[in-house]
């Protein structure tokens, strides 16, 4: 299944009591290379120590595409209340 296009098109992904928002863009200032921002939609802001969840949602996002995330993507928070991965879905 094709990825969509990393224009920040937004979609919902659940896990556990929560849903979180994936958006997957490419930012200008990384030479054009492509994130998965998670958020959390219904709840309290992700913070910190939310990193394996915020992993966990990216990996079920690229699940739908029959991918997974990039193997070499770190996590890094993003105030206000985000998880951005580096590299996308494989």
């Amino acid at each position: 299944m094709t990825l969509p296009p990393a224009d920040g098109r937004v979609e919902t992904v659940q896990h556990d009591l929560y849903s979180y928002q994936i958006a997957r863009q490419t930012l200008e200032q990384s030479q054009g290379k492509v994130f998965l921002r998670v958020n959390r939609v219904n709840g309290p802001d992700m913070d910190y120590s939310e990193g394996q969840i915020a992993k966990d949602v990216a990996e079920a996002y690229c699940g739908r595409y029959n991918r997974q995330i990039n193997p070499v993507a770190y996590g890094m928070f993003s105030a206000p209340g985000a998880w951005v991965f580096e590299g996308g879905c494989t």
